[in-house]
């Protein structure tokens, strides 16, 4: 304008040139940098989409702005350098602003201002170069007020309070948006758009650059479909690890709970049921005997001085020997009767659907014939005796109820000293 309006003259191409080509690189640079801040890492799927929609655009520039200029008889070298420099500076920016768009992140009124002002200084760019050789370019006209439009959404995106947030990164996911889709989907297709609007319009279409931008676009549909497969697989695999250290974990929980739970029911070192587990075992056995006419009876079982074994032998040779105690009374009653440690030396043995007491006495007198042989310990010898107390169900009963005629039982006959003789030691 400078040139024109006040040295009167119109030089082509001048410094204003220059400077004004100088600011696409510039542009594209600035863009470039936030883009690098937007992605997460490496973003190859993104790198190929840009690629297949900036071969698609190069393909639709050379057609209708580069071949149309380089066409033309006649041009110095200067002149056709500048005149190509104009549309290829407007590919490099549309090719930024479409990897721009389809990278994940912010997409807030500065984001839509900044879109805004690359897309009004492409229309104007284009509109320029249309008109230009026809001379249909008026300082001051409508592609002027383009111009300064995208000077402001420049400034105004740059200025504005959502523009902190455009250089924050964003999270990539495995599936392409839809705005993405359209994109590449128009890319994909432009070439055979343009033969066919050639052929409509009974113009040569240019098949050698047609034909190159093809396969080109084709090869990179290719390569971002494999890639899209990989990606799909390694997410896949990625599920199935997560499955698999889900299912470990749930398994580890089980286990512990199992344990637990054994832990909480069992003594730690005879692995007999604990007190606690008598008792559940013997409310539900009384609540099946009153259903039939089975009978649920008790053995409390306490050894006679067993605090002799372990001043005499040790508490090692004392817990081998509980061990021992508790794999007879197994051994002496049926599977289906519960064999418990009560705590210390005492035993209980509960027999469920007993005939009568004669079944009841009868596990006792086995108890005390298999008590009565020597246990062998490193030692030496350890014979132990053991007084029994023994109860059985009413009708109406209940497990304390039991559990305390049994030990009143037991006590009775150490008093008596029935089977309650202080314990044998022999070394």
């Amino acid at each position: 304008v400078f040139y024109r309006r006040v040295l009167h003259v119109d030089p082509w191409p001048s410094p204003a040139d220059g400077l004004y080509l100088a600011g696409y690189p510039v542009l594209a640079v600035a863009l470039w940098l936030l883009l690098r801040d937007r992605s997460p890492g490496r973003d190859v799927a993104g790198l190929l989409d840009a690629a297949i929609v900036s071969s698609s655009l190069g393909v639709l520039g050379w057609v209708g702005l580069v071949g149309p200029l380089a066409a033309v008889p006649g041009q110095p070298l200067t002149e056709l350098l500048i005149s190509l420099a104009y549309p290829v500076g407007d590919v490099l920016l549309l090719v930024v602003l479409v990897r721009l768009v389809a990278a994940p992140g912010a997409r807030n009124a500065a984001f839509l201002l900044l879109s805004g002002s690359i897309l009004l200084l492409l229309m104007a760019d284009v509109a320029f170069m249309l008109v230009t050789p026809s001379g249909g370019y008026v300082d001051g006209g409508p592609i002027d007020g383009l111009w300064l439009l995208s000077y402001v959404l420049w400034g105004t995106a740059a200025l504005h309070p959502a523009a902190r947030a455009l250089s924050a990164r964003g999270e990539a996911g495995i599936k392409p948006s839809r705005l993405r889709l359209v994109l590449l989907a128009c890319a994909a297709t432009l070439c055979p758009s343009v033969l066919v609007q050639r052929a409509l319009v009974e113009v040569a279409p240019d098949v050698s650059v047609l034909g190159v931008g093809s396969i080109v676009i084709f090869l990179l549909v290719i390569a971002r479909m494999v890639g899209l497969v990989r990606q799909i697989e390694f997410q896949v695999v990625l599920l199935d690890r997560g499955q698999q250290a889900l299912r470990e974990t749930i398994a580890e929980k089980e286990a512990l709970a199992d344990r637990l739970h054994y832990q909480a029911f069992h003594d730690s070192l005879t692995g007999l049921p604990n007190r606690a587990l008598l008792r559940d075992r013997l409310r539900h056995a009384l609540e099946r005997g009153r259903r039939g006419q089975e009978r649920v009876g008790l053995l409390f079982v306490d050894l006679d001085d067993f605090k002799q074994v372990n001043d005499a032998f040790g508490h090692d040779t004392g817990d081998r020997t509980l061990q021992e105690v508790g794999a007879r009374l197994r051994r002496s009653v049926r599977a289906s009767d519960t064999v418990a440690r009560l705590g210390g030396d005492e035993f209980a043995v509960l027999i469920e659907d007993a005939v009568g007491e004669g079944e009841v006495r009868e596990a006792q007198d086995r108890i005390e014939g298999a008590l009565r042989e020597p246990l062998v310990s490193t030692g030496g010898s350890v014979t132990v005796r053991a007084s029994i107390g023994r109860a059985l169900a009413g009708g109406r009963d209940d497990a304390d109820t039991i559990l305390r005629a049994a030990d009143e039982a037991m006590y009775g006959a150490k008093r008596a000293a029935k089977g309650g003789a202080p314990a044998a030691l022999r070394s």
